[in-house]
């Protein structure tokens, strides 16, 4: 640029001509190369010493004022070009595309260190979105925005999607509220829309811009309210699990010694017949069989003792006719010896 801008400053007024044309065949190459590589970078000018403009890389608006072509920054690009490195806000295009763009500009200065002109970026910010929003690594709930504040009107300008929030000094969007206010943090807080959210902000200088990154609290902690539910399920069921083991379980063991306690009331009572043994091959199983026998042992016993008895009787009573046969016996004796007595006499 320091050996072809003042060719094309000078051949300006004539574009066919052959010293412009080369010149302008060079830098058309060098600035092509690099939209190439830098693909935010949507357009290249040139302009000399007054900001006119003599060159531009989609051949448009030539031999017309910078700041005529971008009068939203009122004269700031030649102006504050000349001081270094120049970043403009970001502003509406004036095409009516409704593109929003943000111009980089720096001095030129010429063989001799003299200023000879300005050279102008404009920079389209849907390559800029598209890295702040790409969510690698983030899960697809994550929202990310990039946000200026207005000096003049004290608004939040969210860039992405663009729109203007009066929202400073209150208690919404304070994320970025704190990275405007050059304040770099995260914890939990509350976004523009008034959710509750697990955010980052962080405070970008070279363009005085917020950059926030959130996630409503909801969506943030609903694998922990998922994992929190599905325990609950998990213990739910592993309660009812054991509730019906261990109904089953007690069921199993009370039952039996409920219908063998049963059975002694019914035994003790005297029903010696009744049985309380099962098939079961546990202990009370083996216990009930094992009162079964008992008592069928008792009972024999007892049947035994029944009939021993009842012989018992039958000699007690055997015994008791034979002494009344004894009696009647002593009794026709002595009536023998009074009537043989008599007769003798």
């Amino acid at each position: 640029l320091k050996v072809w801008l003042p060719t094309l400053i000078k051949n300006g007024n004539d574009r066919s001509n052959g010293k412009y044309l080369d010149a302008k065949k060079t830098v058309d190459k060098r600035f092509k190369d690099w939209i190439g590589i830098r693909r935010e970078t949507k357009n290249a000018i040139l302009t000399d010493t007054k900001g006119v403009i003599v060159y531009s890389l989609d051949n448009m608006n030539i031999k017309k004022k910078v700041d005529e072509i971008f009068p939203q920054l009122k004269g700031a690009i030649f102006k504050e070009s000349q001081k270094g490195l120049y970043l403009s806000d970001l502003f509406v295009k004036i095409d009516n595309s409704n593109d929003y763009e943000i111009i980089s500009s720096v001095p030129i200065f010429g063989i001799s260190n003299e200023f000879i002109g300005i050279l102008v970026f404009e920079n389209d910010l849907s390559q800029i979105y598209k890295f702040v929003e790409d969510k690698t690594g983030l899960g697809s709930r994550v929202e990310t925005l990039i946000a200026k504040k207005e000096i003049l009107t004290d608004k939040i300008v969210f860039l992405n999607p663009y729109k203007n929030v009066e929202y400073f000094n209150k208690k919404w969007a304070m994320p970025m509220q704190n990275a405007l206010s050059e304040k770099n943090g995260s914890g939990i807080s509350i976004d523009y829309k008034g959710n509750e959210v697990i955010a980052s902000w962080r405070y970008i200088p070279e363009f005085k811009w917020g950059l926030v990154s959130k996630i409503d609290t909801k969506e943030a902690l609903k694998p922990v309210n998922d994992i929190r539910n599905v325990s609950i399920i998990i213990f739910v069921i592993v309660l009812s699990v054991v509730g019906i083991v261990t109904y089953v379980t007690a069921e199993s063991i009370s039952k039996p010694i409920y219908d063998l306690h049963e059975g002694t009331e019914i035994i003790g009572n005297g029903n010696l017949d009744y049985k309380v043994g099962t098939d079961e091959k546990d202990e009370i199983g083996q216990l009930s069989r094992a009162f079964d026998q008992m008592v069928g042992n008792i009972k024999e016993i007892t049947a035994s003792k029944d009939e021993l008895n009842k012989e018992i009787k039958e000699r007690v009573k055997a015994e008791e006719n034979l002494k009344e046969i004894m009696k009647e016996l002593e009794r026709s004796n002595r009536d023998l010896e009074q009537f043989a007595y008599i007769a003798s006499h």
